[in-house]
């Protein structure tokens, strides 16, 4: 897989020094891409709406805490405020009225993502293991 990320200089540095971080911040550009994050939420949201804050603005940010780039949400937003366009108020109420649906829907498109990603490298679909259930588990 020869793209333009991995012919960067910049890129091929972290990836020798820090290569397990450099590898879970390219999954997880993948998993969340933003047009795919958006799709997934215009499809499924029932009685959210996303007038200012895209939620796909949202999931970085909460990713950007949850795996210690930033220490808090208020300490990523600080970093974010240009890109998001809302006040922060606006971003702690936003993930307390995600519908499940959303978020579960998020993880099975996630989840499918990794699977082909998995099959095309020579690895096993989801039901190949005779025996064995894949099952979600998101928390």
């Amino acid at each position: 897989m020869q793209t333009a990320l991995f012919k960067d200089e910049v890129f091929r540095r972290f990836a020798n020094e820090l290569p397990i971080a450099t590898a879970v911040q390219v999954v997880l550009r993948t998993l969340l891409e933003p047009m795919m994050v958006d799709e997934i939420f215009r499809e499924n949201a029932d009685k959210q709406y996303e007038p200012s804050l895209l939620f796909s603005a949202l999931t970085q940010l909460m990713s950007s805490v949850v795996l210690g780039k930033h220490a808090s949400v208020s300490a990523g937003y600080k970093k974010f405020a240009n890109r998001l366009g809302v006040a922060l108020n606006s971003v702690y109420e936003k993930p307390q009225r995600v519908e499940p649906e959303t978020s579960r829907k998020l993880v099975r498109a996630s989840y499918h993502q990794v699977v082909q990603a998995r099959c095309d490298q020579g690895g096993v679909a989801q039901h190949e293991v005779p025996g064995y259930t894949t099952r979600i588990l998101d928390g």
